[in-house]
């Protein structure tokens, strides 16, 4: 698929909805259990890309980040960050050959997408994009209130949405990007997704050499292209 730049850009910061904070804390403890498993996992199966993981961010580095991005972020993505702040790069991606992003390059995906944006404000609603489930994701290319967690280093990525669309979640996980016109949501909280993503590790549902990260059903070399296959829409 080619390559666009279609973006759309959002002002103002986006507050997470009224109530969802005990939500939001519950998620959060959870995330701190997966972490467990997912770093003895890990260790057992994978411990290259164990020991390419960061430490973890402090309370300073995400409440900067959220200043950088002009957001809240949910309480489980700062949990999750709290035990690592993304991975060096060495190794292949801990999202299914994805790479983790820390913070500093989390900022830099989402600078790139706004600085394309403000370079020609016309092309900002020029193309509109598919949601799975309906109404769930905005219709839209790009949003600045959709931050990065991965890459592929062709421009797409796995991200939390932080303005979803009528039927969404704050902070579901979705798909978006350069080649990436039909958005799913993948979990509805980034808790979920990871949730997810350790259980076809545990199943041994993936196939890995040092370079490569992948679910091994349904077969693939890209996690991003089996996207509509596993949560719906194909």
């Amino acid at each position: 698929m080619k390559r666009r730049t279609f973006l759309t850009l959002f002002s103002g910061s986006v507050l997470a909805p009224a109530g969802i904070n005990y939500r939001q804390s519950q998620s959060a403890t959870k995330m701190d259990e997966l972490w467990l498993d997912l770093d003895h996992w890990l260790s057992e199966h994978l411990p290259e890309v164990l020991a390419d993981l960061n430490s973890g961010c402090s309370s300073e580095q995400l409440s900067e980040l959220e200043y950088r991005l002009d957001c809240n972020l949910p309480e489980d993505f700062k949990a999750f960050y709290r035990h690592h702040n993304g991975q060096k790069g060495n190794t292949t991606g801990l999202f299914l050959g994805l790479e983790f992003l820390d913070t500093d390059n989390i900022y830099s995906e989402w600078i790139a997408w706004r600085d394309l944006a403000l370079e020609d404000e016309e092309i900002a609603t020029a193309i509109e994009s598919e949601s799975f489930p309906q109404d769930a994701i905005k219709t839209l290319y790009i949003s600045l209130k959709w931050i990065p967690i991965a890459r592929d280093w062709t421009g797409n990525h796995l991200g939390i949405d932080l303005d979803p669309g009528p039927a969404g979640t704050f902070g579901q996980v979705i798909n978006f990007g350069a080649d990436e016109d039909r958005k799913f949501v993948l979990a509805p909280s980034l808790t979920g997704f990871i949730a997810w993503m350790l259980d076809q590790y545990q199943s041994g549902n993936y196939q890995a050499n040092e370079r490569s990260l992948a679910l091994q059903d349904p077969p693939n070399q890209h996690f991003l292209d089996v996207v509509p296959l596993l949560f719906g829409g194909n």
